[in-house]
């Protein structure tokens, strides 16, 4: 059975003012002193190759950044830095050569040049216009086959845009929404056969009840249709049982794909970061089902114990971007404004913030 793979995309707050100070401080110097005098203090090579392309030779999934360095490899004019720098120190270079690569594909990228509402970026023109303003926590978006949009407000309002900018509320959707921290109406996606069957799929935080005096919940997923701006057939396809209901508002998760006859779709570790290691429970994971909510028998832990039957992997801290694409690729580079890895069927994820998240089949 051929692997499938999903790219994940969460962002991590509070980070993007150190992004400003890339290629300075205590580790630069640390750099200029031992490695400047082969690499060049802008890491673009001399004695020794460049550092900027991010394509290693020798470090790989059996030799470690932090080791290679520390041992060195005299063969390839290379020598141990094991007694003059510690591991801290070395997992700091590490960290700093990512990010001076960074830095360097940033400088290379399209410059954007603006005149009035027009902008230039990469040979592309293009025109910014204002469709619809003063959006309450907007948090998805999608289109229908006749070019209307569809959007959601966490606070659990669902919309329907006109090109023309009008916009209509549509009545009736769930009335066991749960606003409550990041949670709330967040995903709203059609079928990809929606000019068929007309199915609207919702993704949100719904409450199932109290355990010691708090509410408790979970992300929800529904399907219904839209009629004379009407929620109208709502059918549940995914919920999880009271027992695994939090209070925490935080980590929903949510975005959906469509593939093949197949919804994934995933949950955040609601604030428990261990239960995203956890089979046993839902959050943290990626899920698969089918459309209407079955869960596939080929699914890569249904024949295991306890294991929740929809996981396709796990390890997630709060998966609030999915994408789905066809080949097997390494993970990206390492990112410190954001956390970027690989899904594949049965795979774990590191619990890291920076560098590379690489499952494990």
């Amino acid at each position: 059975m051929s692997k499938h793979f999903c790219l994940l995309l969460l962002v991590l707050p509070g980070i993007c003012f150190s992004q400003n100070r890339i290629g300075t401080g205590k580790v630069a110097e640390l750099f200029n002193q031992y490695c400047a005098s082969c690499h060049s203090e802008d890491l673009s090579g001399g004695l020794g190759g460049s550092l900027l392309s991010g394509e290693w030779k020798h470090i790989g999934p059996e030799l470690s950044f932090i080791d290679y360095v520390a041992k060195g490899d005299l063969q390839m004019g290379m020598p141990p830095f094991e007694s003059a720098l510690d591991r801290q120190q070395l997992r700091s270079l590490e960290i700093y050569v990512a990010e001076m690569q960074q830095k360097a594909s940033r400088a290379e990228a399209p410059v954007v040049s603006k005149e009035g509402d027009h902008y230039q970026a990469g040979g592309a023109h293009f025109k910014l216009e204002v469709v619809v303003d003063g959006l309450d926590h907007p948090w998805a978006l999608s289109f229908l086959p006749d070019g209307r949009g569809l959007y959601t407000e966490r606070s659990g309002e669902l919309f329907l845009l006109e090109l023309s900018g009008r916009v209509t509320p549509v009545e009736g959707i769930p009335n066991d929404i749960w606003v409550r921290g990041q949670g709330g109406l967040m995903e709203a996606a059609p079928h990809p056969e929606y000019a068929e069957n007309g199915w609207i799929y919702l993704g949100y935080a719904s409450s199932g009840g109290e355990r010691d005096g708090k509410k408790q919940g979970m992300t929800k997923i529904v399907r219904g249709k839209i009629v004379e701006d009407q929620w109208r057939d709502e059918e549940t396809v995914f919920e999880t049982p009271f027992e695994f209901h939090r209070s925490a508002g935080v980590h929903f998760g949510t975005r959906f794909v469509f593939k093949d006859g197949y919804l994934f779709f995933g949950i955040g570790d609601r604030g428990a970061q261990d239960h995203a290691q956890d089979l046993s429970r839902p959050n943290g994971k990626i899920h698969r089902i089918h459309d209407d909510g079955r869960v596939p028998q080929d699914n890569p832990f249904i024949d295991q114990a306890d294991a929740y039957p929809s996981i396709w992997s796990y390890g997630n801290r709060n998966p609030q971007g999915l994408a789905y694409i066809q080949s097997p690729a390494h993970c990206g580079s390492p990112s410190m404004d954001h956390e970027v890895g690989m899904r594949s069927i049965g795979s774990k994820a590191a619990r890291t913030t920076v560098g590379q998240l690489s499952p494990t089949a």
